[in-house]
């Protein structure tokens, strides 16, 4: 019987199982290796891979001979780590990273420098290197309460043939066919603040003097979001 009394993520429905407490509550694991729990009320992400959290500063441009190439500039303040996961103790092996009030436990395969980690210690963004392949996470920009025209593309209704002030209307919502709103109808609501992840993005640039991170390509969220940034292939 559990003893907590936060609710339960859907993922304990599908065989994951407690693996212990402390930091705000009971951490789950989950037997396969790339599953992983949203973070619900105390309960932590955890992801097969390795990486680290930093804040979204601007975009900006780099040149590297004559190419000029568009980076988004990612501020990678040391993480302190404050929990190692040992597979005797808690049956995985994870580290758990601070940045400010922000919490995250990034899992890892016993990558170079990661293993010896202590509770206390900094993680810093020479972790990265040019050339490597992450994946980065974050909320998207919110833009409130939206239209159909802005939230789904909808093009509104002609400008002409007798229509006044129909230029964004939704249009029809229904029939008379069964008479109710069909489940999953395009309309007019919130817009934004989801997260979104985007793979394979380019480490185009490390300076370890500003704990700056040059990524190739944009990543969601506007400036000063969090983002979890996870290293899926290391430069040869």
């Amino acid at each position: 019987m559990m003893q907590n009394h936060h609710p339960v993520p859907c993922g304990h429905r599908q065989g994951i199982k407690p693996v212990g407490a402390g930091g705000g509550g009971r951490r789950w694991n989950c037997a396969s290796a790339t599953s992983f729990l949203r973070k619900v009320r105390g309960y932590e992400i955890a992801i097969n891979m390795t990486g680290l959290l930093g804040r979204k500063l601007k975009m900006s441009q780099i040149w590297k001979g004559n190419t000029v190439i568009p980076v988004t500039v990612i501020e990678v303040a040391p993480n302190k780590v404050e929990i190692v996961r040992t597979p005797e103790r808690d049956g995985y092996k994870a580290v758990q990273l601070r940045l400010g009030k922000n919490r995250k436990e990034f899992r890892h395969r016993g990558q170079a420098g990661w293993q010896d980690m202590e509770p206390g210690a900094e993680a810093t963004v020479s972790f990265f290197k040019e050339g490597d392949k992450v994946k980065i996470s974050g909320l998207t920009k919110g833009r409130g309460f939206q239209g159909v025209v802005k939230r789904h593309g909808f093009h509104g209704g002609p400008k002409t043939h007798g229509q006044k002030n129909r230029f964004r209307a939704p249009g029809s919502i229904g029939s008379t066919a069964f008479q109710r709103v069909v489940p999953g109808r395009r309309m007019a609501g919130r817009m934004g603040q989801e997260r979104v992840t985007i793979k394979n993005l380019e480490v185009a640039g490390v300076d370890a003097d500003k704990n700056l991170l040059l990524v190739r390509g944009a990543v969601p969220g506007a400036r000063g979001a969090l983002l979890e940034i996870v290293r899926l292939k290391s430069a040869s």
